[in-house]
């Protein structure tokens, strides 16, 4: 059964590290979970060595510095998470080993990958609210999401914020019905705006099968080349 790490955030009294119940429900059954809590010396060689993938899960918005902008929007996330995800993408990318990110998770991706943010959707043309509800999107067939998922579904949205300018080399993946940036891939990273944990349950079965497959091509894929 393979390890799947997933971030940890702070809870609303920003008192205590938690991990969602959501996330603990639908991955439990298919692998082995680990909590990620920020260490101060920034070390996280074990989590790299005892995890076979990164999931960095949802939480408050990045701070603009990242891509040199400022703070027109953002209700920042804690600058311990923010250093945890950011630290944990670098060592898992260097690895190459899978990572997938959700709601937050795709933003703290495309910025770690010099790619930038939308700070407020509202402030665009759209007559979508998609800090509060579901909405359509088009998948590109032509990409791994594009392999499980139909091409018209309905996601949930619990996001104020979106990808403006994708990072280099990753591929659009999936876009809104008004036209926002909604899923991004490069290689055996994926990053979704949507929560598919709190999707249905033919979405989350389709979405555990992907993270399955992605697994399962990376490391056979490893072990051939050390025979």
């Amino acid at each position: 059964m393979y390890t799947i790490g997933i971030t940890a955030r702070y809870d609303l009294d920003k008192k205590n590290i938690i991990l969602r119940e959501t996330y603990r429900k639908w991955l439990k059954k298919d692998f082995r979970i680990k909590l990620i809590i920020p260490n101060d010396q920034r070390e996280y060689n074990d989590i790299l060595n005892t995890c076979d993938l990164l999931i960095i899960n949802g939480g408050d918005d990045i701070n603009p510095t990242y891509y040199h902008e400022k703070n027109y929007h953002s209700l920042l996330e804690d600058p311990i998470i923010e250093q945890l995800d950011l630290d944990l993408i670098d060592l898992f990318y260097k690895a190459h080993k899978p990572i997938i990110g959700i709601c937050r998770g795709i933003q703290i991706i495309n910025v770690y990958f010099k790619g930038s943010l939308i700070q407020e959707i509202k402030n665009y043309n759209t007559m979508i609210d998609h800090q509060k509800n579901q909405h359509h999107l088009v998948i590109n067939k032509n990409t791994v999401l594009g392999k499980y998922f139909k091409e018209n579904i309905v996601v949930n949205s619990f996001h104020h914020q979106c990808i403006k300018e994708i990072a280099p080399k990753f591929n659009i993946s999936a876009i809104s019905e008004d036209g926002f940036i909604e899923a991004i891939e490069k290689d055996n990273i994926i990053g979704v705006q949507w929560h598919p944990e709190l999707m249905d349950d033919i979405h989350k079965t389709l979405f555990i099968k992907m993270i399955k497959a992605l697994l399962i091509n990376h490391y056979d894929k490893n072990s051939q080349l050390l025979q």
